[in-house]
């Protein structure tokens, strides 16, 4: 694969970013190497890091920390999570949410081992805010169509919140919860010239997000 630019390309990513960024990055991809089959798995944070100490893939893109002493790690872009809701709620009509706003309202949020719900619950926890309810889930994704159903206020990543834009208002949050985007690899392995190729177009692509925002508050930024 080095060499001719053919071969299999294994890697995976979580459900938000398999959603949100890899379809446009990998169709670019394959504009330069039509040739390399793609496996991609969409899968849960905590699994990546096991899949990639037991060979499973080449390569993943996630917004979890994967700090490990025999991976590397590559910073690929910078955001801060979105809350979402149905265009006619309430809060919609703000130009951002405040975590003070959630008090009182019913609140869609992830599992509890989710970086952006540690951080929500931790600012939740300074401002002793108390909502009214709480619908639990795996994936932002959910939480994204739950909102746009009118079941309650969601707090995720920005990458999905572009997916579902036509059918949720997206407003910046405060305070702002970091959300890292990193790409990562076996350290033991230097990534194949493919491999490289494919990190610059999805580089690209964060880059590209960043233009089609233009100066919006809760766009994502790149690594810089």
């Amino acid at each position: 694969m080095r060499r001719s630019g053919t071969g299999v390309l294994r890697l995976a990513c979580t459900p938000a970013l398999g959603l949100g960024v890899m379809p446009a990055a990998l169709e670019a991809f394959l504009q330069q190497y039509p040739d390399v089959h793609i496996n991609m798995q969409t899968v849960g944070s905590q699994y990546l890091r096991e899949g990639l100490l037991h060979g499973t893939y080449d390569v993943v893109i996630t917004t979890a920390e994967l700090d490990d002493a025999n991976l590397s790690l590559r910073r690929l872009h910078r955001s801060s999570a979105v809350c979402v809701m149905r265009p006619d709620h309430a809060l919609a009509g703000q130009e951002s949410v405040d975590i003070g706003d959630l008090n009182a309202r019913r609140l869609l949020v992830l599992n509890a081992d989710d970086d952006v719900h540690q951080q929500l619950r931790g600012a939740m926890r300074a401002r002793a805010v108390q909502p009214q309810g709480e619908i639990e889930t795996t994936y932002s994704s959910t939480i994204c169509a739950l909102a746009a159903a009118g079941s309650g206020v969601g707090v995720v990543n920005a990458y999905i919140a572009r997916v579902f834009s036509g059918q949720l208002a997206i407003r910046p949050f405060t305070p702002r919860l970091p959300v890292q985007v990193s790409m990562a690899y076996p350290g033991q392995i230097a990534p194949s010239d493919v491999t490289e190729a494919c990190a610059h177009v999805r580089e690209a692509r964060f880059a590209a997000l960043d233009d089609e925002s233009g100066p919006d508050a809760h766009a994502p930024r790149p690594v810089g």
